[in-house]
């Protein structure tokens, strides 16, 4: 019970604003989608270096290229995602083609220095991929969705339709305007029958993190290596969701049929960050690392609006009616937690090297400004009072046969919400090889990776739970499983 309770907290609405504990979440995370060396080694790429996505994870590893190099990474990413509802299973996927990086590194300083070089590179490293497609079927015979609705309503005193669109504009007022609420003198009724609906749920995700940057590296005696990087995120994140509730009791004296209400979120925003990293050989055999990797500073915006759609059926033909809400644009300030990268490669000489990082990393001081348009407290005391401190843990190998190479890795970012919870963990298995001819090396890597989720059918609508005949709150959390499969191919062009 207090695991469904914590599931209310973190979903409740927001009334004026479709933003959430979640998706602060998903802008603050980072699941690293680099080259396919990187992610052949499971992204432990901490103390390894001399590959242009380790920027992201430690920058020192930008000054232990020897040659000047372009990389660039096409991917293939493709979701496979199961939901789970009272023992009714529904499923979706989605494939998507995209860039993981692009880059270059200017080593040309370091060929006239022996005892010191630096090192300059700027490209993008992709942080983090949104694109994914729940679909949640489910038959209720108890209740639907404007139930909650209603109670709702009645523990907040809302009489009339003014002041309906004041309290929920977006979600509960569309009802009214579409038939499937109305105010009387016995109080708020709806059309809507009390359970024997297929209740449906679809969301639609697009978009992801591209980190813009300008590093530069140090190499001192081939022993230390620093790095320091100026980052520019860019997000971008669009959700199309559809929620649905069809009457399957076919009876006269109820001629509702069905309705539909479709969201549309789009968010765009520019961050700004830095990291400091250091490498260093204290042994032939071992180099260890560390990097600080700052809040980044985000200046977001977004769009929002909602379409309402009923069917009823008069005897003759259905009737539908529609409404939508203007689309409200909104802006807000908001920082990600900072992280701490912890890193060591064994190495065995020329032949081969086993690689492990962690992270830690503490959801707690994600924080949203307030602006003009909002007041984000209550969305920062959610995060307060149930984010936390948690680890990421990855492991990789590398094994040299002349021209070819084999790769394996491992990696497991943690829950937000503890390293006792597996909400929102995320793990993943990678494979993949490497070819060099001349100044030119191809990288392909297979990652398959698997993600837990659990929420109400309901959110983000409304925090009330779905009510048996008896008035109990039902287990109506949805639990989901995604499956990610990632084919990756890096072309590295070293220019001398």
């Amino acid at each position: 019970m207090k695991r469904l309770l914590i599931l209310a907290i973190l979903t409740a609405p927001l009334f004026l604003h479709a933003q959430g504990v979640l998706d602060i979440y998903n802008i603050s995370t980072s699941n690293y989608q680099g080259t396919a060396k990187s992610m052949a080694m499971g992204n432990a790429m901490g103390a390894v270096g001399q590959d242009f996505s380790s920027i992201a994870i430690n920058p020192a590893g930008v000054a232990l290229f020897r040659k000047p190099t372009f990389t660039i990474t096409p991917s293939l990413y493709n979701t496979y995602t199961k939901t789970e509802i009272n023992g009714s299973d529904s499923w979706d996927s989605k494939s998507k083609i995209s860039f993981n990086n692009i880059g270059y590194v200017s080593t040309l300083s370091a060929r006239n220095h022996s005892s010191y070089s630096d090192v300059w590179a700027f490209g993008m490293n992709r942080v983090n991929n949104f694109n994914n497609r729940v679909y949640t079927s489910f038959y209720n015979g108890y209740n639907s969705l404007v139930d909650p609705f209603i109670n709702e309503l009645i523990d907040y005193h809302i009489t009339n339709a003014d002041e309906l669109s004041q309290f929920s504009p977006g979600y509960i007022y569309p009802l009214w305007q579409t038939y499937l609420l109305d105010f009387t003198s016995d109080g708020i009724t709806s059309p809507i029958p009390a359970g024997g609906l297929t209740q449906i749920r679809d969301v639609n995700t697009w978009g992801g993190t591209n980190e813009w940057n300008l590093t530069y590296g140090a190499n001192i005696n081939d022993k230390v290596y620093f790095g320091l990087s100026l980052n520019m995120p860019y997000l971008y994140s669009k959700r199309a969701s559809s929620y649905g509730e069809i009457n399957e009791n076919d009876t006269p004296d109820n001629d509702f049929r069905e309705w539909y209400q479709d969201e549309s979120v789009s968010t765009t925003g520019w961050g700004v960050n830095f990291k400091a990293g250091v490498i260093v050989y204290p042994l032939r055999w071992l180099r260890v690392g560390f990097a600080f990797h700052s809040p980044s500073i985000y200046n977001i915006s977004e769009s929002w609006r909602t379409e309402t759609t009923s069917y009823f059926n008069n005897g003759q033909y259905y009737e539908q009616y529609n409404y939508n809400t203007p689309t409200n644009t909104y802006s807000y300030i908001m920082k990600t937690p900072e992280r701490y990268n912890f890193s060591a490669a064994f190495i065995f000489g020329n032949f081969g090297m086993i690689t492990a990082d962690y992270e830690l990393v503490n959801y707690k001081n994600m924080h949203v400004m307030n602006s003009n348009d909002y007041d984000y407290s209550y969305l920062n005391n959610a995060i307060d009072n149930n984010m936390a401190l948690t680890g990421n843990f990855r492991i990789g190998t590398e094994w040299r046969f002349q021209n070819w190479c084999v790769r394996g890795g491992y990696s497991y970012n943690g829950s937000p919400y503890g390293l006792s919870s597996n909400v929102l963990s995320y793990n993943s298995y990678s494979l993949g090889f490497g070819y060099t001819y001349r100044l030119f090396t191809i990288d392909a890597a297979y990652i398959i990776a698997g993600k837990y989720n659990e929420y109400y059918l309901y959110s983000p609508f409304t925090s009330y739970s779905i009510i048996d005949e008896q008035g109990n709150p039902l287990p109506a959390n949805v639990k989901e499983s995604t499956v990610i499969n990632n084919f990756v191919v890096t072309m590295r062009f070293r220019l001398f």
